[in-house]
Formats: structure tokens, sequence, C-alpha cells
């Protein structure tokens, strides 16, 4: 991408999905920076990155735009019968790209996924796919009491799906925001509930089936959060975290599963949690044969499991060559932490000695992401001047 082309493009606007359908070929989500002036709609953007297609124009992207999405709009990438990206929004608004144009779409609530290169739609009652051979939406059989939820008069629900994966197309794993786990085993839907461990105020925000055969779940309570690794009716905590935590993503990469959250990203096989890194300061991920995408803010990259590439930055100049910025976090920042302990209650010292820890362990590419990153939320929140 040519610096030109992100202030034509990405410029005032920030990144809230993202999809790739293959090495030169993905796309982002974008919506802008401060929100529109009375009388004014809201502006979103999807920037097509296809540099194979845009070669002979002397450019890499495309952009089009949108004035009537409800927040927050998802994309993903559909492979059959044809090739071409779908976007969804919280109403029935959907768009297919790049030539099919404007289409009634299932409504989207909380997430978006490719499957066997379909695409599955979920909102807070059910869950539908674009079926590969019709090409049109269906609604997918789910455990009843989700049916009887739904179907009952009484205003307040006892289920709202918030997140789905699946090992199989028989064997699906939906998660409520209320730490309940509806799965299939024999062709039967079963449910379980992980309050019952031991947490009666958990909130369930994620959940991914890894390729190592578990399923992982990102929770939070009162305590802090929690990654639960199980399958079926059989589930353990393997990671605490004594903070305030919120998911972003989830995906199966390789032998592992990817973890974003507003503190970075980690990945987890067989149960053991490491931080992963790339590049871009992104927490949004979407996953293609062996490559993964992340992006987040105003920067997306591509990982082919061993190298990466950045593909949507402000820091390219208009050669097109990627200048990321020489950013570094002090590390005077622990020693700041140190002192400050000395001044706060047991509960607040754990939390800064376990903060201390973590920033003397960061490497420079992730104290670079940190920086980026509390730049990037000072940009939103308009208290810097640019």
């Amino acid at each position: 991408m040519k610096k030109s082309e992100w202030e034509a493009y990405c410029k005032g606007f920030y990144i809230v999905d993202c999809t790739i359908r293959h090495k030169n070929m993905a796309y982002v989500l974008m919506v802008q920076n401060e929100p529109p002036q009375s009388g004014e709609q809201e502006e979103w953007r999807y920037i097509s990155w296809v540099p194979d297609i845009l070669k002979s124009q002397n450019r890499t992207s495309a952009m089009a735009n949108f004035y009537n999405l409800r927040p927050v709009p998802r994309v993903a990438t559909q492979f059959k019968p044809v090739e071409r990206s779908v976007l969804c929004d919280t109403g029935t608004f959907g768009w297919t790209g790049p030539n099919g144009g404007k289409e009634n779409q299932p409504g989207l609530m909380h997430q978006m996924r490719t499957l066997w290169d379909e695409v599955y739609v979920l909102n807070s009652f059910s869950l539908s796919r674009r079926n590969g051979t019709t090409n049109e939406w269906e609604a997918l059989a789910l455990h009843p009491a989700i049916l009887e939820d739904y179907n009952d008069e009484i205003p307040q629900r006892r289920y709202v799906l918030k997140d789905f994966d699946a090992f199989s197309p028989d064997t699906f794993y939906l998660m409520d925001t209320d730490g309940y786990i509806f799965y299939q085993s024999d062709d039967q839907w079963q449910s379980i509930d992980l309050k019952e461990m031991g947490y009666p105020e958990l909130l369930t925000d994620g959940i991914c089936c890894g390729p190592d055969g578990w399923v992982y779940v990102f929770a939070r309570d009162v305590d802090g959060a929690k990654i639960f690794q199980g399958r079926e009716d059989q589930w353990k905590v393997i990671w605490t975290k004594h903070s305030e935590m919120f998911h972003v993503d989830f995906v199966a990469y390789q032998d592992y599963v990817i973890l974003s959250n507003n503190l970075g990203r980690f990945k987890i096989k067989e149960g053991v949690v490491e931080r992963f890194q790339a590049p871009v300061y992104g927490s949004l991920l979407s996953v293609r044969d062996n490559l993964l995408m992340v992006a987040g803010s105003d920067e997306a990259a591509i990982y082919d499991g061993e190298e990466w590439q950045v593909i949507i930055s402000p820091r390219f100049n208009e050669e097109g060559e990627y200048q990321p910025l020489n950013v570094k976090l002090n590390r005077s920042g622990s020693a700041l932490l140190e002192q400050l302990e000395y001044a706060s209650s047991e509960q607040g010292k754990q939390e800064l000695a376990e903060a201390k820890t973590e920033i003397d362990q960061l490497d420079e590419n992730v104290l670079a992401e940190l920086q980026q990153r509390i730049h990037s939320a000072v940009m939103r929140a308009g208290k810097t001047k640019v």
C-alpha cells in the first residue's frame, strides 16, 4: 500500500473487522474515528487489498463506502459455490463483493465465521449458514432449549448466544454470555453450565475448537480473566489473570489456537498459554489455509507461518516500502510500578508486581506494540492533535 492510498482510503478511520481470501487478497472494514455530526450518517469503508488485480493501475487497494450499516458489522469470505467476501450487519443488511451487491442476510449479532468454505452467522438465538450448493441462507437446528427460549413470550430471555465454533458439520459448540455451552454429541444437543464449576458470576466471551481436539473458552468474573479447556461435559481452568480483560477474537491456526483481547494476543497449544507476536498492533484475526491475518487500529498484516507481510499501514512511503515507527516503551516504567507498590493495597501490590514482571519480560516488538496501542487509543479519544 502506498502512502497516498492509505491517506485516501484509511485516514480518519479505524479497522473493526478483517477477512483473508488468499496471500494476495484480503479485506478490512473500517469506521470513521469521529462520530458523525448532527444530521450526518456514519461512514463505513470496506477496503479491498488486491495488489495483483490493481497492479496495472499502479495501486494495491480499492474502497467501497457504506452509510447505512448497523454496528458492529462483520465480514467473512465464502469459497463455494463462488469465492467472494460477505458483509453482514446487526440488522438484515448484507453485501457481497465485489459484484454481488446488496442483499438480505440473517441478522448478525456477535459472530461470523467461515467453516468448510461456507459462511456462518450467529445472532442471539439462531445460527445460519450460506449453503455452498444452493448459495442461500438457511437456519441450523439448535438445542431445543434455545428454540423454546426464543419462542417464549416472556420478555427476559434465558440465553443470549455469543460465539460458536465446530470440529465438523455435526460437532458444533455454541456459547451464550452467561456460562452455558451447547454442544452436539451422538447427533444430539447437550448443554453444560460452566458456572456450576464454582464460578457463579462467570461471563463467557469467546469459544474456539482447537486443532489439538480441545475446546477453549475465554471468560471473566469478579476475580479476572480465565481460559477454560475441555470438551463435552469435561472442563477445567488452565489460565487465570487477575486483571480486567475483554475478549476480541479466537481462531484455530496450524496446530494451536490464537486468542486476542484488549491486552494483546496469546497462542494456546495442549493447554499451554504463551504470548503471540505480530509486527502490527491488532486483535482482529482471520485464517485461511496456512495464512493468518492480524488487523486493528490502522494496520493489517498477513503471516504464512514463517514470515509476516504488512499490507495496510500509514507507515508506507509513496514507493510502497514499509517503514515502521521506531518506538520503544522505556523500561523505567517498570521502576515506576515498583515505587507505586509501597502506596498500594495488598491486592494492588500483587497486580503491580505482576505488571512489573511482564514489562521486564517483554521484548522490543511487544514494547513497541504497547506504545503504538496507547498512542492509537489516545488518538481515537480525541486527546491528541496531529
